[in-house]
């Protein structure tokens, strides 16, 4: 092995057994090296389309992507020979083999956001060879949303390292030749767990018990903050179907006021009982209608209801009151 060779496989991370195994010519490599340098010119204005597409998607928070550069290229094709030895990788076929050349993540705020940003993958692109989209859980996800993703078409699995995103192969044909992209979609969260647990487990760490425990701790905080988001969005929606019920309840209150008091007026109660009777209506129009605050504080709208018919009770038993004696000579008065 030439000393070039050496230094080269140490800056890719592979040992000389890895290499060996793999049963790749150098010579192989090198032009793969040399063709994507020129191919990959043709990837970055593709990769900042797809982007620009992704970015009309309304649950779409964010996106990083990138071009997979040369060195990551011969390294991920020696993997993938160690991996399966009878695979073959040329530089006729390798930007096939190689499906991640372009690789774009998508980050959006609350979990059920992905199926917005999902619908709208579908809707643009076309999965490379009718690959279904592959959604990774951990061990302990919710059931339901297990049950979401194989009801919507996509593959689930279960990722050994607890890592959680769904991933997308798809075609752009911009000319003649078809390109492809791993698109990759998942919260902020997850996000920032994979990260963290990238940067510190890798390359040296992997299989360290007591760094394992703590990410695994980390991780299970993580998917505890998306089940948090989640029913903060629930919680709002909530607050909103709250206020409209208030809003509603107080026009109708304020509506109900002005046509008691128009039908006092037009009654013939002798002036001091139509001002006492003024007065509870004004009364009950400073008595404020449940807020959203106060149902979230156990109160309910039965309060409010016992009011307003007692009310109304109140006005016959005044209108009754108000009555006068045919034998006195006078009519009957009542509430038009």
């Amino acid at each position: 092995m030439s000393f070039r060779l050496k230094q080269y496989l140490k800056k890719l991370k592979i040992s000389q057994k890895e290499f060996d195994e793999a049963g790749l010519k150098v010579k192989e490599l090198i032009l793969i090296k040399k063709d994507f340098k020129k191919y990959k010119k043709e990837l970055e204005p593709l990769a900042r389309y797809i982007v620009k597409q992704l970015h009309h998607s309304s649950k779409v928070h964010s996106i990083r992507y990138r071009v997979k550069d040369e060195d990551s290229l011969i390294a991920k094709i020696i993997r993938k020979r160690i991996e399966d030895p009878k695979r073959k990788i040329d530089c006729r076929n390798y930007k096939k083999e190689v499906t991640d050349l372009i690789g774009v993540r998508v980050l959006h705020l609350f979990k059920e956001d992905w199926q917005g940003v999902h619908d709208f993958i579908c809707r643009n692109w076309n999965f490379y060879n009718n690959f279904s989209p592959i959604a990774y859980y951990k061990q302990g996800d919710l059931l339901e949303m297990i049950e979401e993703f194989e009801k919507r078409g996509l593959e689930v699995k279960l990722h050994p390292y607890g890592y959680r995103s769904i991933h997308y192969l798809v075609e752009s044909k911009p000319g003649k030749e078809v390109h492809i992209a791993e698109i990759q979609i998942r919260t902020i969260f997850e996000e920032a767990w994979s990260e963290i647990d990238h940067t510190v487990r890798y390359p040296d760490n992997l299989g360290d018990s007591l760094l394992e425990q703590y990410l695994t701790m980390f991780n299970g905080l993580v998917g505890s903050a998306d089940q948090m988001g989640s029913y903060v969005v629930k919680l709002k929606r909530e607050l909103l179907n709250l206020k409209k019920k208030y809003s509603k309840d107080r026009e109708e209150k304020l509506k109900l006021i002005k046509e008691l008091k128009f039908r006092l007026k037009e009654s013939r109660f002798d002036p001091e009982e139509l001002k006492d009777l003024e007065g509870k209506l004004d009364d009950l129009i400073k008595i404020p209608i449940v807020s959203p605050k106060a149902v979230l504080d156990g109160l309910d709208y039965a309060k409010l209801d016992f009011e307003k018919e007692d009310l109304i009770n109140i006005l016959e038993e005044e209108n009754k009151k108000s009555k006068k004696d045919p034998k006195n000579g006078n009519s009957k008065r009542t509430l038009s």
